[in-house]
């Protein structure tokens, strides 16, 4: 194609068309310029290919608008023309690092220039994205009582904006079928009327076309024990006149109250014996003071009580019930809050003092640890120094001054999850083509993964290069015991630093020792092989070689290599390389006459070999036979004939399709000429010879033959005599 045609393109061209048998074609055609009417009319500018919508992320490396176009040139970003970016004769315009300020509308307009003729234009989109980040997220604990109405915070940016997604303990929370969740205008969520069940992990997912970001919160839900905050006061008031009482209380769910007016007493015991004169009364309640009072009863009735005895105050006991409420709540990595409230006051037995707390590993035989609070209004401990992501049984008992009481029920919770602290194990990276790095690795010990394994990042990145890593997130595979994953989209034939890191939901553990992971081997074998028969001891061999693209590394390295050996397996294969890229053919040699062999190929760069081909079976051209009969026998019969005999010529020795065979004979130390005797077939294994001379010496010698020609004769030739009829 000859564009913006002149003069100056008048002339002579010529096609020339050359192949490697040095054959040349040549065509010329002749090439006129001429002005109809004066100067010439211009020809309207054509945009062939436009530019086309494009999307990417913040700082990708780069970003190429490029139309197919004929001549003058100028791109404009929102109408306003562009100096910077712009290559390959202004065809090209290249955006480094692209920021959300580069989005908007390009255009490239056509211009011929010194022409009345319209300038054309098209143009495209070009529509920056940007990841999602959190603007606000929640702690990592959250506490709120029951009834109350919690709202988790989670507000995420991003371009396009992102959607937000709430889970609860890794299940999607589906807001339109629980009507006590609602999700807020900036991402948040708001639970009303919170319940025992709604404690758990929640995680906030930000998403959009650019990627993902999490962040997760533990929300615990706490019911507290009734108490009177408030209480009645004494009040004098005039008879007729009203009086409050106030009752103030607290406690999730909240206390239902009830009033009571002079407690009457309590019958201990309604029937003893008239002859005792004094009773033991079980049953009370340690630490407290007690009134006693008597009265006798008989058929007619009850009479009147005693005087009251005097108040008797019981000596107190350990607490007979456990506190009350405990809850355990993980708050970081290494710490559990736990919290309780006392036990019921008619089962405090006296003053309480404190409170031990006792904790262990849950499920294995260790010894316990304890914690012991001396003041009895504080009703929660924060354990420290733990274990990351364990999980621990704890018990809480409170005491007074009797001693020790009763452990609550064992409460189970985990550490918070932490960072994996040891890489992946066993990492291997091969160059799978020449875009593509293939990883393979053992996962670490969970001992050593502090939480819940969310998978792995591969990582790639060429030398001094390392802040523009290529990062893919692989899911873990729990059923296998290696794991696979691939990094592509890798520039051609460059050199990359190649890394695995294990991560949980609060981040990324250390990475593998960085590998150096090479260029790779042609992952394509040469096409189109073909093989024919040059002679008897050589075989013509051809193939397409690998296009440029399929080198997979320095086009000077690549060369191919040949395997062939016999079809029945007999004898060592043999190999032959060939160092020059463009090669398609090589005659094999030194083969053994017609024998069938079967050849492949397969290309090598400096970093290996690729994929051998198909094989390809061809056979070397018939030759005549290279060995004579074995056991060759002659016995006379008569004075005038003799009968020979012989076994086949060994199958590698034959060298064709034996059609039949010949005797030689001739008299011994004669100068007569050799004669034959023909025996056609292959399956012919003796001969009658006759018309000899009688009581003759004769030298006998047997021959193969093929349809190319007579083979080498038996040796050593045999003797025998006709026969002497006596006459």
């Amino acid at each position: 194609m000859i564009t913006s045609l002149d003069r100056t393109h008048a002339g002579f061209y010529r096609c020339i068309v050359r192949n490697r048998m040095g054959a040349l074609l040549q065509r010329q055609t002749e090439v006129q310029v001429a002005y109809v009417g004066g100067p010439a009319d211009p020809i309207a500018p054509t945009i062939i290919v436009p530019p086309r919508n494009t999307s990417v992320v913040a700082g990708t490396s780069e970003v190429t608008m490029e139309p197919l176009i004929k001549l003058h040139i100028i791109w404009k970003k929102d109408g306003v023309p562009l100096s910077s970016g712009i290559s390959d004769y202004s065809r090209r315009l290249t955006i480094l690092n692209p920021a959300l300020s580069d989005s908007g509308y390009y255009e490239c307009e056509a211009v011929l220039r010194s022409s009345s003729v319209p300038a054309v234009a098209e143009g495209a989109y070009l529509s920056v994205l940007e990841p999602p980040q959190f603007v606000k997220e929640p702690e990592r604990h959250i506490t709120a009582e029951m009834e109350k109405v919690v709202a988790i915070p989670c507000q995420a940016k991003g371009v396009p904006p992102p959607e937000m997604a709430w889970y609860k303990d890794a299940a999607l929370i589906h807001l339109e079928k629980l009507s006590r969740f609602q999700l807020l205008a900036d991402g948040s969520l708001q639970i009303s009327g919170l319940v025992p069940d709604d404690t758990g992990m929640f995680q906030c997912f930000a998403r959009n076309a650019a990627g993902e970001v999490q962040t997760t919160t533990y929300l615990a839900v706490t019911s507290i024990a009734p108490n009177i905050t408030r209480g009645p006061q004494d009040s004098t008031v005039i008879d007729g006149m009203s009086v409050i009482l106030n009752c103030e209380t607290s406690g999730a769910p909240r206390p239902a109250i009830t009033w009571q007016k002079d407690a009457p007493w309590t019958v201990l015991l309604a029937s003893v014996d008239p002859e005792l004169t004094s009773v033991v009364v079980r049953g009370l309640v340690p630490a407290r003071s007690y009134q006693f009072r008597l009265c006798a009863v008989n058929d007619v009735g009850r009479g009147q009580f005693s005087k009251d005895t005097e108040r008797v105050s019981l000596p107190e006991e350990p607490p007979s019930a456990p506190p009350q409420n405990v809850i355990a709540s993980g708050r970081t990595n290494q710490s559990i809050m736990i919290q309780w409230q006392p036990p019921p006051e008619s089962h405090q037995n006296g003053v309480l003092k404190g409170y031990i707390i006792r904790y262990c590993l849950a499920g294995l035989p260790v010894g316990y640890q304890f914690k012991n609070i001396t003041n009895a209004d504080v009703n929660n401990l924060l354990l420290e120094d733990l274990i990351i992501w364990t999980n621990y049984e704890i018990e809480v008992a409170a005491y007074n001054s009797a001693g020790l009481g009763v452990y609550s029920m064992k409460v189970t919770e985990w550490t918070l999850q932490g960072v994996p602290t040891v890489p992946p194990g066993n990492v291997q990276t091969e160059a799978t083509n020449s875009t593509t790095i293939r990883f393979t690795w053992n996962p670490p010990s969970p001992q050593f993964i502090n939480g819940i394994n969310q998978g792995y990042k591969l990582i790639a990145w060429e030398p001094e290069h390392e802040e523009e890593a290529t990062v893919v997130t692989v899911r873990p595979n729990f059923q296998d015991s290696v794991h696979v994953g691939y990094v592509a989209g890798l520039r051609k034939f460059a050199e990359y630093f190649t890394s695995v890191l294990c991560f949980t939901t609060p981040g990324d553990g250390p990475r593998s020792p960085p590998q150096l992971t090479l260029q790779a081997p042609p992952d394509v074998a040469p096409a189109n092989v073909t093989l024919r028969t040059a002679s008897e001891t050589s075989l013509w061999l051809r193939w397409m070689p690998l296009l440029e693209q399929e080198y997979n590394g320095n086009p000077d390295s690549v060369g191919y290599r040949i395997r062939y050996a016999r079809w029945d397996g007999r004898g060592q294969p043999a190999v032959h390389v060939i160092h020059d890229r463009v090669e398609r053919e090589f005659t094999i040699e030194d083969l053994e006459e017609w024998t069938q062999y079967r050849v492949q190929v397969q290309a090598f760069n400096a970093i290996g070999s690729g994929p051998w081909s198909h094989s390809v079976v061809g056979r070397t051209r018939e030759s005549v036979p290279s060995s004579g009969p074995s056991n060759v026998s002659a016995l006379a019969t008569s004075s005038s004939s003799m009968l020979v005999r012989w076994s086949d010529i060994p199958e590698a020795d034959c060298n064709g399709l034996i059609l039949g065979y010949k005797v030689m004979y001739k008299e011994k130390d004669s100068e007569a000429r050799v004669r034959f005797w023909l025996a056609e077939g292959n399956a012919s294994r003796s001969a009658q010879l006759s018309g000899l001379g009688k009581y003759t010496l004769y030298e006998i010698r047997v021959l193969a033959f093929t349809r190319i020609g007579d083979g080498v004769p038996s040796r050593p030739p045999i003797l025998e005599r006709t026969l002497d009829d006596g006459g």
